[in-house]
């Protein structure tokens, strides 16, 4: 009876290993993505500061709480030249 429990613990095991695996990946993954968009939220800060543009606690939060990095793409294209860092929402 002991010899047909191990097989099955023995890939109870794997099965377990191979889900915790994929769990880190998925989280470095997140990680990094996460890391990415407060670089560009930071950069888009940055270049409305550098220029004497006054930034709101509310258009900084939202800033930094986006995640969608085609979104904050376009807004460090825009502060370069918007007027006011509303602008960037519009």
């Amino acid at each position: 009876m002991g010899t047909y429990k191990e097989p099955r613990s023995s890939l109870f095991r794997e099965l377990i290993e191979q889900g915790v695996e994929r769990g880190v990946e998925q989280g470095i993954e997140q990680g990094i993505q996460r890391g990415i968009a407060q670089g560009e939220a930071e950069a888009i800060l940055l270049v409305l500061r550098t220029r004497g543009l006054p930034v709101s606690e509310q258009a900084e939060e939202r800033i930094r709480a986006c995640e969608d990095r085609e979104l904050l793409l376009s807004w460090v294209a825009k502060a370069v030249t918007v007027e006011s860092a509303d602008q960037l929402f519009e």
